[in-house]
């Protein structure tokens, strides 16, 4: 991605108000950002938009979180993935690791951090 370009992110959170809130303050600091709350929503959006970042809110979803997680590999390879989870979802989050997530970050989510990861991710250099 040229250092001119804008990031394309999805954001997959199913609670409404903090899908808002992230979707909000990311188009703020000049992201293009596509916020979806369920699988169908998230299906449509690969299919339509070309993702270089995913942020995942694991929590809500389960295990079938990490499904979301191994359908945005499949379908975009290069998209890298950073997961949001809660405490009591530290194995979910390990797991998602081993499947290909870029970064994890926890509930209560600070803004900048998860701004310095998806701008770290934004960098990385894309594989073949």
């Amino acid at each position: 991605m040229s250092s001119d370009a804008v990031a394309s992110l999805l954001v997959v959170e199913r609670h409404e108000p903090f899908r808002k809130k992230l979707e909000s303050r990311l188009s703020r600091e000049g992201f293009a950002v596509h916020a979806v709350e369920d699988a169908e929503q998230m299906e449509v959006a690969l299919e339509t938009v070309s993702v270089d970042v995913a942020v995942l809110g694991l929590q809500g979803y389960g295990r079938g979180g990490l499904r979301f997680l191994q359908r945005i590999k499949q379908r975009q390879p290069g998209a890298e993935v950073i997961l949001l989870v809660s405490g009591a979802q530290l194995l979910l989050s390990m797991e998602g690791m081993k499947q290909g997530a870029y970064d994890d970050l926890l509930i209560p989510v600070d803004m900048n951090r998860l701004l310095e990861k998806i701008r770290a991710a934004c960098g990385r250099e894309r594989g073949p």
